[in-house]
């Protein structure tokens, strides 16, 4: 009985094992650089324009008359942008405000990707943005 007992268990951890080992290889996802040799910037325009671009949109959409806004995000190696995320103490996107984002960021031009000698990696970029009742400026882009 001990015997069946050690077999079952065997043939069941080898199982989960595999399964595991089976996960880790298709589950691989590369780094995401915060420093690199050359920075990510948009492919049509400079970052100047681009950033205005997504304040103009984000202003007509949130009612945002003093806010310091974060966003941060990955450009993939393929120059899309994934992972984007809001940190701000003035503004606390719902999820619902979060995709609409996404979709305002996704609908413009690709990026060319940061690079790391002559090879494109994934990069994290940051766009800080503040937002007065008059006007709006960008005080930082990194």
């Amino acid at each position: 009985m001990k015997i069946i007992l050690l077999i079952i268990l065997n043939i069941v951890f080898s199982f989960q094992h595999s399964n595991a080992q089976k996960k880790s290889k298709k589950a691989k996802v590369e780094n995401v650089h915060m420093f690199v040799d050359e920075q990510p910037r948009p492919s049509q325009t400079d970052i100047t324009t681009w950033t205005h671009s997504v304040m103009d949109d984000i202003r007509s959409n949130w009612s945002l008359d003093s806010a310091d806004v974060k966003i941060s995000f990955v450009i993939e190696k393929n120059g899309t942008i994934s992972d984007i995320q809001v940190v701000s103490v003035d503004w606390k996107p719902t999820k619902t405000d979060l995709k609409k984002l996404t979709t305002i960021i996704n609908t413009r031009e690709k990026w060319l990707p940061g690079k790391l000698g002559k090879k494109g990696v994934r990069s994290r970029y940051f766009v800080n943005m503040k937002f007065h009742q008059t006007e709006t400026e960008i005080y930082e882009t990194i």
